[in-house]
């Protein structure tokens, strides 16, 4: 099996801590996140520090999973 050219990662709680140390992380080497949080202001905000893109994603609202 061959590796994709953009590897993709969504990583959920990404919008502070240790899933935003990986969010910059898996950009710097290349891939395509999406960074996943409960709270769109910080999420957003997260997202933008990270050079990733942003997904509202909260468990406990099924409206929001996609």
């Amino acid at each position: 099996m061959t590796r994709p050219l953009h590897p993709t990662a969504l990583v959920t709680g990404g919008n502070r801590g240790i899933g935003l140390a990986i969010c910059k992380a898996l950009v710097a080497r290349g891939c395509r996140v999406t960074l996943g949080s409960r709270n769109e202001e910080r999420g957003r905000k997260a997202a933008a520090e990270a050079g990733c893109a942003y997904a509202r994603v909260d468990l406990a609202d099924p409206d929001s999973c996609f």
